[in-house]
Formats: C-alpha cells, structure tokens, sequence
C-alpha cells in the first residue's frame, strides 16, 4: 500500500544555529564561534583517519618527559561493572541482542501499514504491534539498561516501496523510542548514508553510565565535511586522548555482518560505533537510513553541559523539520548535510 507524502520544499535560508527560545532558555549570548588566535604551531597534527604508529611515538615521548597525572579525576569509578562491560571477545555471535521477525511479526507490520500513516505520525498509539510489540520492548531494555545494543532482523525492504519502508521503520522503531532528532540544521529527520560515506568502521566497547558521546569528524574535520572555523586546534593532550579512545575501542571492537532490512539501535551514550568502509558496485549497493531516536523515560540523566545539544536536537520545536524518503540527491536537491 503506497501513502502519500509531501516532499518539502527546497530548505530556507540559514537560520542562526541556535534558535531564539534555546538562546533565552540556556542564556546562549554569543553562538558566533571566537577566532582561534593560538599559534598553530602549538596545536596537534591530528587527521581524522587514526595513525597508530604517530599515536603510539608521541605516546612513548609523554611518558619519557614524565609529570604525568595518574591518578582519576573526583567523581571517576575506580572501575566499572554491569552488562555494559562487554567486548568482542565475549560477545561472538550477537544473538544475544538480535530478534528475528518470525511470520506473526511480519503480519503485525503489514496490518500497521495498512492504517494509511506518514512521516513523523507514526507512533506506538497508531502502530499497533500486540505481540512483536512485547519483543521491542525488552530490545529497548537492552539498549537502555543492557549490553546498548539491539537489532530486528528479517524485514525484507524489497516488498515495500520507499515511502511505505520508512513508514515501517517508524513504526518498529517508535517501541525502542518515539522522540525523533534534527540531525542537522535543516532539520533532516532521516539522514541517507550511501556508498560516497566511506568511513573505517567497528562496532566497539562500552561502559556503564561512562558518557562516549562525540564524533572525531567534529574535531578532526573529514575530506567531506572540514572541520568548523574558529574552534580551537586540539593540544597534543587532547590529539593522544581521542587517538587512545580509538584504539582502545579497536582493540576490543565487536563486529557483525549487516543483512539487508536490518535495524539497529545503538545506545550512543554507551557504544562507540562506526561504519566500515563501502563501495557500491553492479552486485551490491549499500542503502542505509539514519534516524536520531531518544526515550524521555529510559534515557540516562544528562550531564549539564550536554543539556543545549541534546535540547537542540529533541526540543527545538521553531527550526523546521524535513523527512526526506529519497536521497535528496536523487531528486534534484542539495544533499543533507552529514550531521551537525
């Protein structure tokens, strides 16, 4: 069954980044980033795609020159326990955080299509799913409270046509969590992810209410996406840190085959994430969909300093919002930024 959608029209002109109630509510007074007036020659040479012989040399001189800090900072756990403590060599197979739609789940799906929804209606209320509901449930569990991952395999995204897709990808998902992020300043609701988004990628290590939420294309800058003006380069402290994350992660990386209609929730408190590198070509193409999702009743309690971010992206309700069912390039437009 086909719905309709009405595509938005092309974006409006640049809006501040902040809008006018989150610059009041959080006493935002100047969004303009300050010029960077440090002497480049202090800063890092850090690149977005990780060196591990560079990291590993400047690591050895720190450690040699001495005066290092070692013990943690007030409010840090001495270590760390729970079922976010996992890594790739006791989670081989993913079954634990995988549910396969049997042909029950797949009818619940149908039957919440056939109810003629679009875009950001779709929700628990109109998407009725009795039993496969009950599943997604403890998935969601699992992504707030668990090992922060989950995923619902055997959706089959041939059978459906892209609007009708999505509309089905809103509707399972709405059972994980029905809060929908603007992932950039646009407002882009779904995000497209072909095979120009070409990024090293592992599925990595995470640790109990130890907030891991950042991007490395942020700080770093990539081919695709330069790195914001104004924002201060990194100290070689800082360029070591992000690196060590990296490889910390890599060495304890869990990886997972992806399978066509594949969904999966990634807790992004919890897990660092990336994609592996992609190609398409005659016999295989790569598809995928983002969206930005948040449980106001399971999501961890938010550090202060993440409160305008996070508000920016879920409460900011005078910057527009776009859903775009096709790859905006597809139709002529401007392609959605990455994120921002």
């Amino acid at each position: 069954m086909a719905h309709q959608v009405v595509f938005p029209q092309p974006y409006d002109p640049p809006q501040p980044y902040y809008s006018e109630g989150l610059r009041e509510r959080f006493h935002v007074e100047d969004e303009t980033a300050p010029a960077d007036e440090g002497n480049p020659q202090s800063f890092a040479n850090i690149q977005y795609e990780p060196n591990k012989a560079e990291y590993q040399a400047k690591t050895q001189a720190r450690m040699r020159a001495g005066g290092l800090n070692k013990t943690l900072p007030d409010g840090f756990p001495q270590a760390l326990s729970g079922p976010l403590v996992w890594d790739g060599s006791v989670v081989l197979s993913g079954k634990q955080f995988i549910h396969r739609l049997t042909e029950t789940d797949q009818n619940e799906i149908e039957q919440g299509l056939s109810n003629g929804l679009e875009g950001d209606k779709v929700s628990k209320d109109n998407f009725p799913l009795p039993n496969l509901g009950q599943q997604l449930e403890e998935l969601r569990d699992q992504v707030y409270r668990g090992r922060g991952l989950a995923i619902v395999r055997g959706l089959e995204p041939q059978k459906y046509s892209a609007t009708d897709l999505v509309v089905v990808y809103l509707g399972i998902s709405s059972y994980i969590a029905e809060r929908r992020g603007k992932q950039d300043q646009q407002g882009s609701t779904l995000v497209h992810i072909n095979d120009t988004d070409t990024e090293p990628g592992e599925r990595d290590l995470s640790k109990q209410q130890v907030f891991l939420n950042f991007s490395r294309r942020l700080l770093t800058g990539h081919p695709h996406s330069p790195r914001t003006e104004g924002i201060p380069g990194l100290t070689e402290a800082q360029a070591e840190a992000l690196d060590a994350v990296h490889f910390i992660a890599h060495r304890h990386q869990f990886k997972m085959a992806m399978e066509a209609g594949d969904l999966r929730f990634i807790n992004n408190m919890a897990i660092l994430h990336c994609r592996e590198a992609f190609q398409d070509d005659d016999s295989s193409k790569r598809h995928l969909i983002r969206l930005w999702l948040n449980n106001e009743e399971m999501c961890w309690k938010l550090p202060p300093h993440l409160e305008l971010a996070w508000a920016r992206v879920f409460e900011d309700e005078e910057r527009g919002r776009h859903w775009d069912v096709e790859p905006p390039l597809t139709r002529g437009r401007k392609r959605a930024d990455s994120c921002d």
